[in-house]
């Protein structure tokens, strides 16, 4: 899975356009790596590095978007979700279950009570 994410990454670097900034370019190719091979999240990774490397978020924003293509964002996406949604809990039939019995257990000591209350 690492080498796929590495092909990943050397392929959406390709994709960059000529950047004239060192700086920005940096920014972007690091960027890319931690977004593509290390699952940082865009918005915080954006952030991040605008702030280290001293670059305008817009622009480094703007690069990322055009060297990964929106499919990785997508495909990433339905990842996650199917993921969150296995982890959810499920309530058992067992624990409805579990409540009419403890509901007729009740019923039986009233009835036992009123039994008893008689005598």
């Amino acid at each position: 899975m690492d080498l796929d994410r590495e092909k990943l990454f050397q392929q959406f670097k390709d994709n960059l356009v000529f950047i004239d900034d060192v700086n920005l370019y940096r920014a972007t190719t690091i960027a890319i790596y931690l977004i593509v091979v290390k699952k940082a999240h865009l918005s915080e990774c954006i952030r991040n590095i605008a702030n280290k490397y001293k670059v305008n978020s817009a622009k480094l924003s703007l690069y990322i978007h055009e060297a990964i293509p929106t499919w990785f964002f997508e495909a990433r996406k339905k990842a996650h979700i199917k993921k969150f949604t296995a982890t959810i809990y499920k309530h058992d039939k067992v624990e409805q279950s579990a409540s009419l019995d403890i509901d007729n257990k009740i019923s039986s000591l009233r009835g036992l009570l009123n039994k008893g209350g008689t005598q």
